[in-house]
């Protein structure tokens, strides 16, 4: 792929055609796949050039066992606009379909969280092309979504008076006030505190303070005087 920038077709077309063929090889998804090769999602972290991303993209939208391999495995780790908005589409395309068919949501894992753990920065492109999409309340909601969701790995500090300005009509209000409280916004703990003290929906807002822990305390103290069991006498025979 680093060779090839001239001729990504030339260079690369082999390749992925081999990855397509031992796809489709794999009787009814046993056994890994190519892509499950760390090292050869690893070298693809490298910059590469615009003109193989590109490429990536096209031979992504032709189909194949390949196809969502190429986005999930090697385009959601580029940090490049191009390739992160391909993800963020191919992830909205499947919350879609999956929501017109009346199934669960899907479940993505977030590899481009590597780079957040990792402290490595991305680039302010990949950054702006991802919030532009998710700040457009005319945008398709599934693709605001997942923009965001994908952005939202990217999100520092100095992203909280941003989501700050999120309304509550937004659908996105949720997931920007967990974000808050993750980047360690305090203006966003009380709501918080509200959300963990309402029993139905309490336990999917605990995580959310796993970095301000020092701030969740208060809640805690509440959270266990609620669970604190009161005596528990025994209905057996008072002989045994």
């Amino acid at each position: 792929a680093q060779c090839g920038h001239m001729e990504p077709a030339r260079y690369l077309n082999p390749v992925l055609d081999a990855w397509d063929e031992l796809e489709a090889s794999r009787a009814d998804g046993e056994g890994d796949s190519i892509l499950a090769d760390g090292s050869i999602v690893q070298a693809f972290r490298r910059r590469m050039p615009k003109t193989v991303i590109h490429h990536l993209i096209e031979r992504a939208a032709e189909g194949g066992k390949i196809a969502s391999l190429i986005i999930a495995r090697l385009l959601a780790d580029i940090d490049d606009p191009d390739a992160l908005l391909t993800y963020a589409k191919w992830r909205a395309d499947i919350a879609r379909e999956r929501e017109n068919a009346g199934e669960a949501p899907a479940f993505f894992s977030d590899v481009v969280r590597r780079m957040r753990s990792e402290n490595v920065p991305y680039s302010a492109e990949s950054r702006c092309a991802l919030m532009r999409r998710w700040k457009d309340p005319f945008e398709d909601r599934h693709l605001r979504q997942h923009a965001f969701d994908v952005w939202r790995c990217m999100a520092t500090a100095e992203d909280v008076p941003l989501l700050q300005n999120v309304g509550r009509d937004d659908f996105l209000y949720d997931r920007a006030l967990r974000l808050r409280a993750e980047l360690g916004d305090k203006i966003s703990f009380p709501e918080i505190g509200a959300r963990l003290l309402d029993a139905d929906q309490q336990f999917s807002w605990w995580g959310c303070l796993r970095s301000s822990w020092e701030n969740a305390m208060p809640f805690l103290d509440e959270e266990f005087k609620r669970w604190a069991a009161p005596t528990i006498k025994p209905d057996w025979p008072t002989q045994y």
